[in-house]
Protein backbone atom coordinates (compact mmCIF):
# COMPACT_ATOMS: atom_id res chain seq x y z
CA UNK A 1 0.00 0.00 0.00
CA UNK A 2 1.33 3.34 -1.12
CA UNK A 3 -1.68 5.92 -0.65
CA UNK A 4 -3.87 6.37 2.23
CA UNK A 5 -7.13 8.12 1.62
CA UNK A 6 -8.65 9.02 5.18
CA UNK A 7 -12.14 8.36 5.66
CA UNK A 8 -14.63 8.89 2.80
CA UNK A 9 -16.94 12.22 2.61
CA UNK A 10 -16.52 12.96 5.85
CA UNK A 11 -18.38 16.37 5.15
CA UNK A 12 -21.58 14.54 4.99
CA UNK A 13 -23.57 13.04 7.44
CA UNK A 14 -22.08 9.68 8.97
CA UNK A 15 -23.50 6.96 10.99
CA UNK A 16 -23.74 9.06 14.08
CA UNK A 17 -25.93 11.32 12.69
CA UNK A 18 -23.98 14.45 11.55
CA UNK A 19 -20.82 15.14 9.77
CA UNK A 20 -17.25 15.55 10.53
CA UNK A 21 -16.73 19.19 11.87
CA UNK A 22 -13.86 20.25 10.17
CA UNK A 23 -11.60 20.40 13.16
CA UNK A 24 -12.50 16.74 14.21
CA UNK A 25 -11.46 15.65 10.60
CA UNK A 26 -8.37 17.78 10.79
CA UNK A 27 -7.34 15.90 13.93
CA UNK A 28 -7.86 12.53 12.89
CA UNK A 29 -5.83 13.68 9.22
CA UNK A 30 -2.88 15.12 11.42
CA UNK A 31 -2.81 11.83 13.29
CA UNK A 32 -3.01 9.22 10.35
CA UNK A 33 -0.29 11.56 8.66
CA UNK A 34 2.25 11.39 10.93
CA UNK A 35 1.11 7.66 11.95
CA UNK A 36 1.53 6.79 8.48
CA UNK A 37 4.60 8.95 7.28
CA UNK A 38 6.50 7.56 10.48
CA UNK A 39 6.14 3.96 9.06
CA UNK A 40 6.38 4.63 5.33
CA UNK A 41 8.01 8.40 4.76
CA UNK A 42 7.47 8.05 1.04
CA UNK A 43 3.62 6.79 1.37
CA UNK A 44 0.84 9.67 -0.06
CA UNK A 45 -1.86 10.33 1.91
CA UNK A 46 -4.64 12.40 0.90
CA UNK A 47 -8.10 14.48 2.70
CA UNK A 48 -10.98 11.94 1.85
CA UNK A 49 -13.07 12.31 -1.04
CA UNK A 50 -15.56 15.22 -0.05
CA UNK A 51 -19.26 15.02 -1.24
CA UNK A 52 -21.29 17.57 -3.10
CA UNK A 53 -23.08 18.96 -0.55
CA UNK A 54 -24.56 21.98 1.07
CA UNK A 55 -24.09 23.90 3.86
CA UNK A 56 -26.35 23.10 7.25
CA UNK A 57 -27.34 25.15 10.51
CA UNK A 58 -27.21 21.42 11.89
CA UNK A 59 -23.70 19.93 10.63
CA UNK A 60 -25.29 17.27 9.36
CA UNK A 61 -23.34 18.32 5.80
CA UNK A 62 -20.56 21.23 5.11
CA UNK A 63 -20.12 22.27 1.58
CA UNK A 64 -16.56 21.60 0.04
CA UNK A 65 -15.03 24.74 0.00
CA UNK A 66 -16.31 25.58 3.71
CA UNK A 67 -14.79 22.24 5.11
CA UNK A 68 -11.52 22.90 3.02
CA UNK A 69 -11.26 26.55 4.42
CA UNK A 70 -11.58 25.53 7.67
CA UNK A 71 -9.31 22.52 7.81
CA UNK A 72 -6.93 25.34 7.05
CA UNK A 73 -8.19 27.53 9.78
CA UNK A 74 -7.97 24.56 11.73
CA UNK A 75 -4.13 23.40 11.14
CA UNK A 76 -4.46 21.27 7.97
CA UNK A 77 -1.47 22.21 5.90
CA UNK A 78 1.58 20.06 5.90
CA UNK A 79 -0.96 17.15 6.91
CA UNK A 80 -1.83 15.92 3.52
CA UNK A 81 -0.12 15.15 -0.35
CA UNK A 82 -3.63 15.63 -1.92
CA UNK A 83 -6.98 16.73 -1.70
CA UNK A 84 -9.88 13.92 -2.98
CA UNK A 85 -13.12 15.25 -4.31
CA UNK A 86 -16.38 13.21 -5.42
CA UNK A 87 -17.53 15.45 -8.37
CA UNK A 88 -20.92 13.47 -9.19
CA UNK A 89 -22.13 16.05 -12.00
CA UNK A 90 -25.10 14.03 -13.39
CA UNK A 91 -27.54 15.00 -14.70
CA UNK A 92 -24.56 18.22 -15.84
CA UNK A 93 -21.65 17.16 -18.12
CA UNK A 94 -19.06 18.08 -16.17
CA UNK A 95 -18.42 21.37 -18.33
CA UNK A 96 -22.04 22.84 -17.61
CA UNK A 97 -21.93 25.47 -15.16
CA UNK A 98 -24.67 25.28 -12.88
CA UNK A 99 -23.80 26.96 -9.55
CA UNK A 100 -24.47 23.19 -7.53
CA UNK A 101 -22.19 21.16 -10.08
CA UNK A 102 -19.02 19.80 -8.44
CA UNK A 103 -16.74 20.70 -11.36
CA UNK A 104 -17.30 24.65 -10.83
CA UNK A 105 -16.14 24.74 -7.50
CA UNK A 106 -13.21 22.21 -7.96
CA UNK A 107 -11.11 25.60 -9.02
CA UNK A 108 -11.97 27.29 -5.97
CA UNK A 109 -11.28 24.35 -3.60
CA UNK A 110 -7.27 24.60 -5.57
CA UNK A 111 -7.11 28.36 -5.26
CA UNK A 112 -7.92 27.65 -1.52
CA UNK A 113 -4.90 25.26 -1.26
CA UNK A 114 -2.52 28.00 -3.30
CA UNK A 115 -3.63 30.82 -1.02
CA UNK A 116 -2.54 28.42 2.52
CA UNK A 117 0.76 27.50 0.71
CA UNK A 118 -0.39 24.16 -1.49
CA UNK A 119 -0.46 25.31 -5.04
CA UNK A 120 1.41 22.33 -5.72
CA UNK A 121 -0.62 19.45 -4.84
CA UNK A 122 -3.00 17.84 -6.54
CA UNK A 123 -6.83 17.66 -6.08
CA UNK A 124 -7.48 13.80 -7.31
CA UNK A 125 -10.94 13.07 -8.19
CA UNK A 126 -11.59 9.58 -6.21
CA UNK A 127 -15.57 8.67 -7.22
CA UNK A 128 -16.74 9.78 -10.82
CA UNK A 129 -19.76 8.78 -12.81
CA UNK A 130 -23.55 8.74 -13.49
CA UNK A 131 -25.84 6.17 -12.99
CA UNK A 132 -28.15 4.34 -15.60
CA UNK A 133 -30.41 2.48 -12.66
CA UNK A 134 -31.46 2.45 -9.16
CA UNK A 135 -31.79 6.48 -8.29
CA UNK A 136 -33.72 8.95 -9.35
CA UNK A 137 -32.21 10.73 -12.44
CA UNK A 138 -30.56 8.05 -13.54
CA UNK A 139 -29.20 8.88 -16.97
CA UNK A 140 -28.54 6.62 -20.40
CA UNK A 141 -25.52 4.31 -20.77
CA UNK A 142 -24.71 6.78 -23.94
CA UNK A 143 -24.86 9.97 -21.87
CA UNK A 144 -22.53 8.06 -19.13
CA UNK A 145 -20.14 7.52 -21.80
CA UNK A 146 -20.15 11.04 -22.78
CA UNK A 147 -20.07 12.43 -19.06
CA UNK A 148 -17.29 10.10 -17.95
CA UNK A 149 -15.44 11.31 -21.20
CA UNK A 150 -15.84 14.90 -20.92
CA UNK A 151 -14.87 14.52 -17.34
CA UNK A 152 -11.50 13.31 -18.32
CA UNK A 153 -11.28 15.82 -20.84
CA UNK A 154 -12.03 18.23 -18.49
CA UNK A 155 -9.30 17.22 -15.80
CA UNK A 156 -6.82 17.25 -18.58
CA UNK A 157 -7.16 21.33 -18.88
CA UNK A 158 -5.52 21.64 -15.08
CA UNK A 159 -2.17 20.60 -14.25
CA UNK A 160 -3.90 20.67 -10.63
CA UNK A 161 -5.67 17.40 -11.03
CA UNK A 162 -4.44 14.22 -10.14
CA UNK A 163 -5.92 10.71 -10.85
CA UNK A 164 -10.09 10.52 -11.85
CA UNK A 165 -11.31 7.35 -10.90
CA UNK A 166 -14.50 5.99 -11.63
CA UNK A 167 -17.11 4.46 -9.62
CA UNK A 168 -17.73 1.71 -10.34
CA UNK A 169 -17.41 0.25 -13.16
CA UNK A 170 -20.15 -2.60 -12.78
CA UNK A 171 -23.21 -2.64 -10.35
CA UNK A 172 -22.91 -5.07 -7.41
CA UNK A 173 -24.57 -6.02 -4.13
CA UNK A 174 -22.35 -3.15 -2.72
CA UNK A 175 -23.60 -0.52 -5.28
CA UNK A 176 -27.16 0.62 -4.28
CA UNK A 177 -26.59 3.14 -7.18
CA UNK A 178 -26.80 0.82 -10.00
CA UNK A 179 -24.06 1.04 -12.90
CA UNK A 180 -21.77 3.85 -13.05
Amino acid sequence: ITTYEIWNEENDTQPWGTAFTPAEYTALLKASYTAIKSVDPDATVIVGGFAAEPDTTNGTSYEPVTFLTQMYADGAQGSFDAVADHPYSFPDLPDQTDSWNPFTYLPTLHQIMANNGDGSKQIWLTEYGAPTSGVAGSVTPAFQAESISGAFAWAKGYSWVGPLFIFDWEASSYDTYGDY
